[in-house]
């Protein structure tokens, strides 16, 4: 007969098995395994409390005008740094390409959401943050019209690498690789987040100065005062994010529409008892009405006709005309004799000024490909919470 010393050995075995047969079924449930990961997780982070959180960079955080002061004589060591693999690689893209900030936004920390391995570094930033690092890096070099397309495992745009992971809870995970092209300050990036015109140089205190002045057409004239058609007025990429539902580029079309509206209500009208005026406005009605219908600037000059006058207008010329294209596009008829006393002088101007100032804005966005909504979920970015990743 077994003795009671064998019995309990066999009892204290049998509850060994038993729980660690219990154990291993409670892994096998998804219940279980999600407790055994969370309770390792937090273990993790007791013992080392840096592994469960992330730096935070937003925004608000970006100190003053700038986004980007260089900080080397040489251009080329904070422009064209190489990516190289390493699991914080944002410290050589998007913290060199936006470094003005705040002096105690590294000092800033959030709890890593449970989504987020402990083994792997993020850091927390939001969507104009990543707005801000596309606009300054994309490129007009290298890529012809295809301005964005997909990659393996990413998008390309403009020069821009993103790849993109969005996990549940509203949470997007970014991988960014990309130089610095051009300087642009925080203000003119908000105001492009809101559908301003994406010009390469701020229009703010030349063509746009007022409020609302990014719907009118004085910047669409301002363009057309530069005879040079070649060089590059635009940024890249831009935010359509004034379209509508049938149309693309209605950031360019509500401008267009403003000046077609001066030259049809005012313009004309005024003009009407003179012939030989009165055909340069019509052929510059038939001009930008060819660019609306058709899409293009090709055929534009056939139509129009009107030669740049040899001796260009004057730096006070210009800026009486942009100011009147931002303004009202009507005038009462009890005005319409003073306007054409005032104006004709500089009739010609104005009009050569207003088709090659829409020529240049079709010929950027007559083909598809250049709007960031096209590709990128905007409305998504904005409502997500982003955390930048390493290689």
């Amino acid at each position: 007969m077994p003795s009671e010393e064998y019995l309990a050995s066999l009892g204290a075995y049998s509850t060994v098995v038993a729980t660690v047969l219990g154990l291993g079924a409670l892994l096998l449930t998804t219940q279980g395994s999600s407790l055994v990961n969370t309770a390792s997780r937090k273990a993790r982070a007791t013992i080392r409390p840096s592994d469960d959180q992330c730096a935070r960079h937003r925004w608000e955080d970006i100190q003053g005008y700038e986004l980007h002061v260089c900080t080397s004589v040489w251009s080329k060591d904070c422009h064209e740094g190489a990516h190289s693999k390493d699991e914080t690689c944002w410290n050589q893209t998007l913290l060199i390409v936006i470094n003005c900030w705040q002096a105690n936004a590294f000092d800033r920390f959030v709890k890593k959401p449970e989504q987020l391995p402990l083994s792997k570094t993020f850091i927390q930033v939001d969507y104009k943050i990543i707005l801000a690092f596309i606009l300054m890096c994309s490129t007009h070099e290298g890529h012809g019209d295809n301005v964005i397309y997909a990659k393996e495992r990413g998008l390309y745009v403009a020069g821009v690498e993103l790849r993109l992971q969005e996990l549940n809870s509203g949470i997007l995970i970014v991988h960014l690789t990309g130089n610095l092209t051009r300087k642009l300050t925080k203000h003119y990036v908000e105001r492009l987040a809101r559908g301003h015109p994406p010009l390469l140089d701020d229009p703010l205190g030349y063509s746009i100065v007022k409020e609302n002045d990014e719907a009118r057409g004085g910047w669409v004239v301002a363009l057309g005062f530069d005879p040079e058609m070649t060089k590059e007025r635009f940024l890249p990429v831009y935010l359509d994010c004034v379209r509508r539902r049938t149309r693309r580029g209605l950031v360019f079309w509500r401008s267009i529409d403003r000046v077609l509206d001066i030259i049809v209500n005012i313009w004309s009208k005024c003009f009407s008892g003179d012939p030989g005026s009165s055909e340069r406005i019509t052929r510059a009605i038939k001009a930008i009405g060819y660019i609306k219908t058709h899409e293009t600037q090709s055929g534009v000059d056939n139509i129009f006709g009107v030669t740049r006058p040899l001796v260009p207008p004057t730096e006070s010329q210009k800026r009486k005309i942009i100011e009147h294209f931002n303004g009202s596009p009507r005038i009462s008829e009890d005005m319409q004799a003073a306007f054409q006393a005032e104006w004709e002088p500089l009739l010609k101007y104005a009009l050569v000024a207003a088709v090659t100032g829409c020529k240049i804005c079709i010929a950027y966005f007559k083909n598809e490909g250049r709007e960031l909504e096209e590709v990128l979920d905007i409305e998504r970015m904005r409502n997500s919470t982003i955390y930048v990743r390493g290689c």
